[in-house]
């Protein structure tokens, strides 16, 4: 019995560890200079505008891009059903809040991180540094997938936004953050050229 005892006691202190890591690595994030400020998609409301959670991720990435810290800022994410585009409602927010049109890079074949972090680095020919914009649970299994894809360095900066889904969504990345360390990147595909500054239906609306 005691055995097994010393073994749950084990599992868990080693949990812990790696739970508080993780966490640490997100809320310590902070924004610096880099060559390109990366938004991941999240969920748009039936009207077409971002939800609040994807709207926080924004204002991050305006706070960041008013401060100098990059030219230009990607959003990328997947079209959900009816036709919600993510990245078209991110695109608009940008836009609506007094980015031009030529900073804003629209990618809306980013169905998850990974396929995001490829085409940021497809953008950048393979190399450069970037600034995620995102939850601070999300911000290591972020940085992490566009490090897989050769862009460094990497730095997060996160949103001042809570919900109360957040403790779940913090449960998630802790067990999606070890699939990101193995999955091959060649599951993404190639050839997909992610956006040109201004392009796709949210640079002229």
């Amino acid at each position: 019995m005691r055995p097994i005892i010393v073994t749950v006691a084990l599992g868990a202190g080693t949990l812990s560890v790696y739970l508080i890591a993780l966490a640490a690595v997100g809320l310590e994030a902070h924004a610096r200079s880099a060559e390109l400020i990366v938004v991941p998609g999240n969920l748009v409301g039936s009207d077409g505008r971002p939800s609040p959670r994807l709207r926080a991720r924004l204002d991050a990435a305006l706070a960041a891009w008013r401060s100098g810290l990059a030219p230009r800022i990607l959003v990328s994410g997947g079209v959900e059903p009816g036709e919600r585009d993510e990245a078209t409602a991110m695109a608009r927010y940008l836009l609506a809040n007094g980015v031009p049109a030529g900073a804003v890079l629209q990618d809306s074949h980013g169905r998850d991180t990974f396929e995001t972090a490829h085409h940021a680095a497809t953008l950048l020919g393979g190399h450069g540094s970037v600034l995620v914009a995102t939850q601070w649970f999300h911000i290591p299994r972020a940085m992490l997938a566009m490090r897989r894809f050769g862009l460094a360095p990497v730095y997060g900066t996160w949103p001042r936004f809570a919900e109360a889904r957040d403790a779940y969504s913090f449960l998630r990345e802790a067990v999606g953050l070890p699939y990101y360390v193995f999955r091959p990147t060649a599951e993404t595909g190639g050839g997909h050229d992610p956006t040109r500054p201004g392009s796709g239906p949210a640079a002229g609306s």
